[in-house]
This record gives C-alpha cells, structure tokens and sequence, in this order.
C-alpha cells in the first residue's frame, strides 16, 4: 500500500568540475571551456582519439551531463574513479596518495559507453545529452571519444550533484587543528554514504549493512539532529526478518545475506534511537522483532553457555583484519567465539533496559540474567589466567582486541578490572587490532573503562588517510575497494560526544552528562545536537586550572563530570550559559 514518503527528496545542486589533471593534447587549452558555462564549445575533428581527464576536488555523488552535437558513430567512454592508482606485477590493485597521477598512476573504475546519434543535430542548432538514470560516484572522471567520419562538439560535460539533505548545524574545533580536518573528511563521508538509505559506499554496493548504518546513524544525531532516515532504516530492517527470526545484514537487497552479529547491532541501533529521542511508541513497534534475535541465539547455546556455531549458509563477519580470512576470527574453525558471547549480552542488558521503558519488568530481569549468564560462562571457559586476557575461543590460543572490548561493553568486566584490562588490550603487542568500524566500539570500551587518553593516540590511522590526500574516509586497512565508508566517520561521534563531553544520561536528553576528554589538548569548542535543540561548548584548560562554558538551548537538566572527577548536577533556563571549573594539570 502506498504511505506518505518518510523521509525528505534528495537535493540536487549543479555543480562544475574544479579542473583537468591530464589531457591527450596537453599543448592546448581548448578543455578548458568545459570547466565554465558560457557559450564556448571544444571542437573534436573527425577520425580523432581524444580524452580528457576530470578533477571534482573531493569525492562526490552526482548525475554526469554530457552535451554534444554533431559526430554521428563517434563512441564515448565515461570512466568514473575514486583515486589514481597503480598495479603490482600480478595485477593486484594498489591505492597510495589519492591524487597521485604520475608514475604509472591511472584511473580504475566502473565505465558508461556511449554511442552518438549525430541525427543532423549540428545543422540544426540542437544538441544530444547523455545523462544517467542513477547517480555515479566519483571524485575523478576519464572522458575518452573516438569519432568517426564526423567532427564532434562538445557543449557541456558536467553534474547535478544529490543525496540526503543532512543539515549540519553543529561544529567543531580544538587546539590540535590536524584534528579539524578530521571532522570535515567525516562529514563529507557520512554524506556521501546517505541518500534514500544509509550506504555502506556509494561506489560499489550502494547496501544498507546494518553495522554501518547502526553507527552512520549516531552520527547523523549528533551533528544534525535530524531521525528520520535512521527510523526509516530501522523499519527496513525489521521488514528484512527471515522466519527463523534472524534479520538480513544488509536490506534492501533482492538477495539476501546473513551475518548475525549485525542482528544484534539493530537491536543496539533502537536502543540508541530511544536514548537519543526517548519515543516509546516507536520502541514498543519492535520489541517483538528484538526478543526474536535473542531467542535465535539463544538456540544455539552449547551446554557449556556458549553461542555456538551457526549455519553455514550464515556469514560468521566481525572486521577486516589481517589474517581473519574474509573477517571472520580464525578461532571461528575450532567452535565457540567468546565475542559472539559478549556481543550477545551486550544486546540483551540493551534489551533489558528497553523492556523496563515499556513496562516489561519481568522481563527486564530475565534478560538481565541471561547475559550474566552469558558473560559468566565465558569467563569460565575463556579466559587466559597467564595473559590476563580472553581467548577469542575456549580452545584457542588467539587473542583479540575485539573480546576483550566487548567483556567491558557487555559488563562481564567492570571497574578497575575493565582498566585493567582495556590498559593491556591497548599494550599488547600480537592482539589482533580492530580496523576503522570497530574503532567505535573499541572507543566506547576506552571511554567506559576510564582509560579514554589512550584514544586519542588512537586517531593515527585517520590522520594517515588524510596524510595520503583522501577526501572521505576509506573502507579498512588491509583493502584497496571502497574509498568512502562512513562507518569510519567516528569523529562525528566523538568530538562531540567524548572531547565536548556531551551525551544523554537519561532517555531523550531529560537529563545530560557534561563529560570532556581533555587528553593532549589545552582547548576544544564546538556543539552537539539533541532533540531539545544545539548545546554549544567551550572549555580550556590554562595554568592548571580547566574552565567549561556552555549555553542551554532548552530548560534542561545537566549532570557536570570535571576532570578532577567532581559532580554537580544543576537545571538551565533556555539560553543560559553554565560554567564550571577545577584544577586540573595534564600528565
């Protein structure tokens, strides 16, 4: 049945190319009227090879627009790419800096062939245009025209750039400015990963993966306020449920794929929404769909209390890391993964909390005790007493920073024990490292255990993408594919969220923490959206004393935790400015 639309049309905006990186006829300029609008035209003689090749400045999404007249049979090739790159001697792509066009660096992308009509078009003052159905992805474009025994005029070759119109109303800045570049490299990917879903890129698949979307939307949140692709993704994805109970990793999508840990990340995708926006009418729509991925895994319990294998026709993906054959743990070959343990508990204490909102209290402490029990019967079976860590299996000696971030994000470890622990997973030298994606989560251990400095060590490989001239974030480390993949746009998270220190406490902001993450830095400000309206920040910190500044843009409720680990809570007018301070001496 036909529904009003839930989410807003995509923009379009023309847009003009920044420049040509190379040319087949470097000797002339006549390219260059194709960069401006005007009434110029570049001439291409009869039974003539020409190409040309075109720089957007960053990585974009647009519909080209070629404009032409005249060269009946020339054929035209349009190669859209997402960086210059190179080959090793047995044909294995390899990326380096982006922009790099020398040195055997060339263009490697998806590519629209074109044959002109002619049609006397050039007698008649008419033009013939090329356009495409659905949007292309590029940040560099080859042009290559072969013309028959008909000159060739080309009028026009641009773009319309689209997608979801994200309204950024927040911003960032702080005393380390290598980290400004950052959030803006994050913005422009996060919009370049939204248009009518969330994207895990729109280079290649263009599939809404719910891990990606799980984090594109807190992002979303956080710098614009703005839910409704997130509700919408939520839906779809509730709409995705196989009869078993489990959902599809990736939806919509005619064919259908399962990693069922990205089942439990949907369930940790509502949880957020309700933090965020605290709509218990929303919630209560997918509880049953929640409680039916629990009980899916808890099928598959051995009788040791541990999540046992899956299907094989299932995908068993945690990250792209080397040496996890297609991001799947080794440890996966010889049974039980202790993460597959955590991240379920982690899910069902979500759960838990969300059942307590809906007035479900009994069954608020079933699942409560289900993922103690669960965390507990991995502590028995999966812990390392010489390594002070936890296997990746109960039968491994593998080891992981991803099992021993989720035993702190799962509560299985807490306190200074989770310090404790979260302090070895970062100085261990031989774990298996999370990538880009899992960083969030890696961050958020960090910051739960009380140990969040080592974070800001952390950013080392998004400077080193920004160092190698991307303009949006790139899909792993170990891969050479996608260019743009917002799950690693964490600084949208973060910045805001950990360095400002704002997040909800309580569901729907009624009341706020005020948290800052002071690390290397001696000041940050900047602003976080919440439903009530944009909270701006500034805090510095000068001669061993930290001062906090922030205005309310609603009457709310705020709960200040300085650096020295003192508390205030206190209550705002609609914009006032609250100030705090204490000593504090970095190091």
């Amino acid at each position: 049945p036909l529904e009003p639309r839930p989410i807003p049309h995509l923009y379009e905006e023309e847009k003009r190319f920044a420049g040509v990186v190379r040319t087949s006829r470097p000797e002339r300029a006549d390219h260059e009227v194709l960069l401006h609008a005007g009434t110029d035209s570049l001439l291409i003689d009869s039974n003539t090879s020409y190409w040309i090749e075109f720089d957007a400045k960053e990585l974009t999404t647009g519909y080209l627009r070629l404009e032409m007249s005249g060269g009946g049979g020339s054929r035209i090739r349009i190669r859209c790419a997402e960086c210059y790159e190179t080959e090793t001697a047995d044909g294995k792509r390899v990326k380096g800096v982006r922009d790099r066009h020398t040195d055997g660096y060339k263009l490697v992308g998806d590519t629209d062939r074109y044959v002109v009509s002619g049609c006397g078009l050039a007698d008649i003052g008419k033009r013939e245009v090329y356009e495409p159905f659905l949007f292309k992805t590029f940040r560099y474009v080859r042009l290559e025209i072969e013309t028959a025994d008909q000159p060739l005029r080309l009028h026009r070759f641009d773009y319309r750039e689209t997608g979801y119109p994200l309204d950024v109303q927040t911003s960032f800045q702080c005393s380390d400015v290598s980290y400004h570049r950052l959030w803006e490299i994050s913005i422009r990917t996060l919009r370049r990963c939204m248009h009518e879903t969330y994207e895990d890129c729109p280079y290649y698949e263009q599939l809404q993966y719910t891990m990606d979307t799980a984090l594109q939307m807190l992002f979303t949140y956080q710098i614009s306020g703005d839910d409704r692709l997130a509700r919408r993704a939520i839906h779809d994805f509730h709409c995705s449920r196989l009869p078993d109970g489990m959902l599809q990793s990736r939806y919509p999508s005619i064919r259908p794929q399962v990693i069922p840990g990205f089942s439990l990340y949907w369930i940790g995708m509502l949880h957020d929404h309700y933090m965020h926006y605290a709509d218990l009418a929303f919630v209560r729509m997918y509880m049953p769909t929640a409680e039916g991925v629990i009980e899916w895994f808890r099928r598959h319990l051995t009788e040791d209390g541990l999540v046992g294998t899956f299907s094989k026709k299932y995908w068993s993906y945690v990250d792209w890391v080397d040496g996890w054959a297609n991001g799947i743990p080794p440890a996966r070959l010889a049974g039980p993964l202790t993460l597959d343990n955590f991240m379920l508990a982690a899910a069902s204490r979500q759960y838990a909390a969300l059942c307590d909102a809906v007035g479900r209290g009994d069954a608020a402490e079933e699942y409560r005790r289900f993922a103690r029990q669960l965390n507990e019967a991995a502590a028995a079976h999966c812990w390392s007493e010489e390594k002070g860590l936890f296997r990746d299996g109960p039968s491994v000696e593998q080891f992981s920073q991803h099992a021993q971030l989720w035993a702190v994000l799962s509560g299985a470890v807490s306190g200074e024990a989770a310090s404790s622990l979260m302090r070895r997973t970062m100085e261990t030298p031989g774990l298996a490292r999370v990538s880009y994606s899992m960083s969030f989560f890696l961050f958020r251990a960090l910051s739960q255990a009380e140990v969040y400095e080592h974070v800001f060590d952390a950013w080392a490989p998004w400077h080193a993408m920004a160092d190698l001239n991307l303009t949006t974030w790139a899909e792993s480390p170990n891969g050479n594919r996608s260019d743009c993949h917002a799950w690693g746009a964490v600084p949208l998270y973060d910045f805001p969220a950990e360095i400002l220190g704002i997040k909800p406490e309580r569901p729907g902001f009624s009341v706020t923490a005020v948290k800052p993450r002071i690390g290397h830095l001696t000041f940050a400000e900047g602003s976080a959206m919440t439903p009530r309206g944009k909270i701006d920040v500034r805090w510095e910190l000068a001669n061993g004393r930290f001062r906090m500044m922030l205005r309310s843009p609603a009457e709310m409720r705020f709960r200040f935790i300085l650096p020295d680990g003192t508390e205030r809570l206190c209550e705002a007018a609609e914009g006032e400015l609250l100030q705090a301070e204490c000593d504090y001496h970095q190091g």
